[in-house]
């Protein structure tokens, strides 16, 4: 065993009660991120969804899904609205 000095005996005790208190926040953390990652999934699953069939109803080309893939959730969003304005506008024709 290795002598060890009082303050370096009390450092390392100090960091084994700690290492089951970080190991614990570390995996809080992977399953928040986890968990996090998900609903984004759900919410561009949903937004996709949405494109198809406004494209479907108007009749356009449905969007590719390489495409979708190269695209943020705000772009997807912003062109789900654009289509939602454009089938409005052509009811009111």
């Amino acid at each position: 065993m290795i002598a060890r000095s009082p303050e370096e005996s009390r450092l390392y005790e100090a960091r084994i009660k700690m290492e089951p208190c970080v190991r614990s926040r570390m995996q809080d953390a992977i399953e928040f991120g986890r968990i996090q990652g998900l609903s984004e999934g759900r919410r561009e699953g949903e937004i996709r969804g949405k494109i198809r069939t406004l494209q479907e109803v108007l009749e356009y080309p449905t969007l590719s899904n390489e495409d979708a893939n190269r695209m943020t959730i705000a772009q997807l969003t912003s062109l789900a609205a654009e289509l939602q304005i454009t089938l409005r506008e052509s009811k009111s024709l």
